[in-house]
């Protein structure tokens, strides 16, 4: 395969990137992966760790990075000459030297590309997401019951403990009714489930959501996020998440939640 400044989609992808359109690189992606000219799954993760890191989540990048290596056997970025200019950010990110230049260059194309299936690609998962081709994705229930959170605490989604420790993963933020906010902590990131069931969502639906580190508006009024009935996803770390329900909107805020965990 040629540069990637020449390849349909890939190069689309490639120009958004060099040039700083994060948000329009990742719109693009969403919408194209399952039916592009990219030639193996492993693009549709390389470009996500790309735009992940435009967006200035190394977190996200190292982690989707890390899981490629554990799903194509990637060694190093090793096997990246087409995107090395793209995965290089990550690398400078992490203290890593560039693999590709220099005296002691590995080759850059160490083994062939994974196939995608046979078949239309929509049907399968999105390689960007833990549950890859061929993987069963089983999870553990780690915790979950209900919660009632008063004004600043916060609630520890691995052991249900409300208070202020360093355990918190979710911050009710309730100064006033004019501002109050659900904020993720300690590096957890969440996302609204428009139109989701709570009994309904599995350890698959909550790997293939894209979260966010943006506190939701819980203030009274038309831009409250968090009403009565709200289901939220919430991402721990690469192999940990919940899913929460606000089961009762008011100055407490009560909660149902379980707590998910990729086995």
């Amino acid at each position: 395969m040629g540069d990637m400044e020449n390849a349909d989609d890939s190069g689309v992808l490639y120009g958004m990137l060099m040039g700083g359109r994060c948000r329009e690189a990742q719109d693009y992606l969403d919408a194209v992966w399952w039916h592009s000219f990219f030639e193996s799954p492993e693009y549709v993760v390389l470009f996500q760790v790309g735009i992940d890191m435009c967006r200035g989540d190394r977190r996200a990048a190292a982690d989707l990075f890390a899981r490629g290596t554990d799903s194509y056997r990637w060694q190093g970025v090793a096997q990246v000459r087409n995107l090395r200019n793209l995965v290089l950010a990550y690398t400078d990110a992490a203290g890593e030297p560039d693999p590709c230049a220099g005296e002691d260059a590995l080759p850059c194309w160490a083994s062939d590309l994974a196939p995608w299936p046979p078949g239309p690609h929509l049907p399968y998962d999105d390689p960007r997401t833990v549950a890859v081709e061929g993987r069963t994705l089983r999870a553990l229930s780690v915790s979950r019951g209900p919660a009632s959170l008063p004004g600043n605490p916060g609630l520890d989604l691995d052991t249900g403990e409300v208070g202020m420790g360093e355990g918190v993963d979710l911050w009710w933020d309730n100064t006033s009714p004019d501002d109050r906010w659900l904020r993720p902590q300690g590096g957890t990131t969440l996302v609204v489930v428009d139109g989701g069931r709570y009994e309904d969502l599995g350890i698959r639906d909550l790997v293939g959501l894209r979260y966010a580190d943006v506190p939701l508006d819980g203030r009274t009024g038309p831009t409250n996020q968090v009403p009565t009935g709200t289901v939220i996803a919430v991402r721990i770390d690469a192999d940990t998440y919940a899913k929460v329900r606000v089961t009762k909107y008011d100055s407490d805020l009560e909660l149902d939640w379980e707590t998910l965990q990729v086995s």
